[in-house]
């Protein structure tokens, strides 16, 4: 099975989603997509869960 990380904008707030356990992805269930991450193992998702986490604390300071 596969993970799918979606970043996205949510009412104009940066967020991400992790979907797991599922082979394809519904992309219409996300507006204002931002980016897609595809992750086979765990230290991917963590690794881009982690990233993703830094990116949107920094964002949310300069605001």
């Amino acid at each position: 099975m596969t993970t799918f990380i979606v970043e996205h904008l949510h009412n104009g707030y940066p967020m991400f989603d992790t979907v797991t356990g599922v082979e394809d992805i519904d992309l219409t269930m996300f507006k204002n997509i931002q980016t897609l991450w595809v992750c086979d193992n765990p230290h991917e998702i963590e690794t881009v869960e982690n990233e993703l986490r830094k990116k949107h604390a920094r964002s949310s300071e300069q605001s």
